[in-house]
């Protein structure tokens, strides 16, 4: 699914160019990631190109620290998830309500 990382759809574009932060469901992360047999180092290597993202960052996302949507979308292609939605944590889909993190 690494051919969906980084697309947005027409109404996640203005909530990115905020730069506003989420916080994903860290086991649900750290489950996918274990699931596909990598470590947070082999993660971030595969991450390369403009939005790379750090073995540092991979931690927060599964400490359940809050990190940019943008990242959280990139992390979510990588990890094989269609949406991020998938990937938020319980308060987090509370406080998004309906639009368009909730949507496919």
């Amino acid at each position: 699914m690494l051919s969906t990382v980084g697309v947005m759809t027409q109404g996640e574009s203005a909530i990115a160019a905020d730069n506003r932060t989420v916080r994903l469901d860290g086991g649900r992360v750290t489950a996918l990631r274990r699931a596909r047999a990598m470590s947070r180092e082999q993660l971030a290597d595969i991450a390369d190109g403009p939005h790379r993202l750090s073995v540092a960052t991979i931690k927060r996302a599964e400490n359940g620290a809050p990190i940019y949507l943008e990242t959280a979308r990139r992390l979510a292609g990588l990890l094989g998830v269609a949406s991020i939605a998938e990937l938020l944590a319980n308060d987090e889909v509370e406080r998004a309500g309906p639009g368009p993190l909730m949507e496919a």
